[in-house]
């Protein structure tokens, strides 16, 4: 009943990742992030340094979420 379930969730979250558009949603916080940088003077490197803790609080959870998965 469960290894049915975790077969399908890849092609269901596949599914659910083109459903959600994310070429246009990226495309909008580019410009978002764009706009409140020359907003707020914030530099190249503060962007960086935010997206790094993002991606490791990212992989982080997944790593998690796949523990409690399997």
């Amino acid at each position: 009943k469960y290894r049915v379930a975790l077969s399908r969730l890849p092609q269901q979250i596949h599914d659910y990742l083109n459903a959600s558009d994310w070429e246009r949603q990226v495309a909008g916080a580019k410009e978002k992030l764009t706009s409140f940088m020359e907003n707020y003077r914030i530099t190249d490197n503060d962007v960086l340094i935010a997206l790094d803790s993002a991606k490791i609080n990212l992989n982080e959870k997944l790593s998690q979420l796949e523990t409690y998965a399997i």
